[in-house]
C-alpha cells in the first residue's frame, strides 16, 4: 500500500513539473505590448536564427524514492534458564530389622489334682453329721416332715432314714453346686428376659442323676432351656453324706434367672 501511494505522489510531482514548465514557456514567447498591425516581434538570443525554438529545459530527474527503513531485527528472545536438576532424595536410612521377641517359655502344664473319692467329696461339702442320740430320735420324724416341707416335697424314699440335718446340709450344697453350672443366655438377657424354672429329679447315692423334668416353666422357652442344661452340666452332682441312709432322693429344686 505504502508503495501505491508513494508512486502516486511522485507522478504527481511529475505532471505538475511539466504543467509550470510548459506555463512558462508560453509566457516567454510573447512580445511585452502589442505590436503595430498586430504584428509581433520576439526576441531570440544573440547570434541565434530568428523564430528559432529555444531550447526545452531539460527534464528535472524524477526524484528517488526514499529508501525504505530497513526492518529492526526482531529481538531474540532470551534464552530460558535451563531448569535446575532437582536434588535426589536422601536415601531413606534401612529399616533396622525389629528385634525376635523372644520365645515365652511353654507354660509347664499344672498337675491335675488326684481325684478324690466320692466319700472325700462328700466330706468337703457336707461336714459329717453328729451322731443322733437317743434323745433326739424321738423328734426324729418331726424334723424328717419340717426337711421335706423346706425341699418343696420329698418322695417316701427319701424319708426312709437318715439324719435331718445331714439331709438338709446336702441339699443346701447342692443347691450351690447347681448356682455353678447355670449360665444366663445371651438372647434371654438382650430381650430382658426372668424368671424361675422348677427342676424335678432322682438322684442316687453317688450322685448320678437317674431321671429329670421341668415340673414348672418360667414363661420364656430359653431360661427353661437353660434349666435343663444347667442339670445335665452339674452331673455327676455331690454324692451323699454318710448321715443320709436312703439310697436316692428326689429333689425340686427351682432354678431363678434375674437380671440386676
Amino acid at each position: 500500500m505504502a508503495r501505491w501511494t508513494l508512486a502516486f505522489i511522485l507522478a504527481l510531482l511529475l505532471h505538475g513539473g511539466l504543467f509550470w514548465q510548459l506555463r512558462s514557456e508560453e509566457q516567454h514567447e510573447g512580445a511585452i505590448a502589442a505590436g503595430v498591425a498586430g504584428i509581433q516581434v520576439s526576441l531570440g538570443a544573440a547570434g541565434g536564427k530568428t523564430g528559432a525554438p529555444s531550447p526545452k529545459p531539460e527534464p528535472k530527474p524524477e526524484p528517488k524514492p526514499e529508501p525504505k527503513p530497513e526492518p529492526k531485527p526482531e529481538p531474540k528472545p532470551e534464552p530460558k534458564p535451563e531448569p535446575k536438576p532437582e536434588p535426589k532424595p536422601e536415601p531413606k536410612p534401612e529399616p533396622k530389622p525389629e528385634p525376635k521377641p523372644e520365645p515365652k517359655p511353654e507354660p509347664k502344664p499344672e498337675p491335675k489334682p488326684e481325684p478324690k473319692p466320692r466319700g472325700a467329696v462328700a466330706d468337703q461339702f457336707y461336714p459329717e453329721a453328729a451322731p443322733v442320740s437317743e434323745a433326739a430320735e424321738s423328734l426324729e420324724a418331726d424334723a424328717r416332715e419340717g426337711a421335706a416341707q423346706e425341699l418343696g416335697g420329698l418322695s417316701a424314699d427319701q424319708q426312709a432314714g437318715g439324719n435331718p440335718g445331714a439331709v438338709r446340709s446336702y441339699t443346701t450344697a447342692l443347691r450351690a453346686w447347681l448356682e455353678r453350672h447355670k449360665r444366663y443366655p445371651r438372647r434371654a438377657r438382650m430381650r430382658r428376659q426372668e424368671g424361675v424354672a422348677t427342676l424335678r429329679f432322682v438322684v442316687d447315692r453317688e450322685g448320678r442323676v437317674l431321671e429329670y423334668e421341668l415340673l414348672d416353666g418360667s414363661g420364656h422357652a430359653l431360661l427353661d432351656r437353660e434349666a435343663r442344661e444347667m442339670l445335665e452340666r452339674a452331673q455327676p452332682l455331690p454324692a451323699f453324706p454318710e448321715g443320709i441312709r436312703q439310697e436316692r432322693m428326689t429333689l425340686e429344686v427351682p432354678v431363678s434367672f434375674a437380671l440386676r
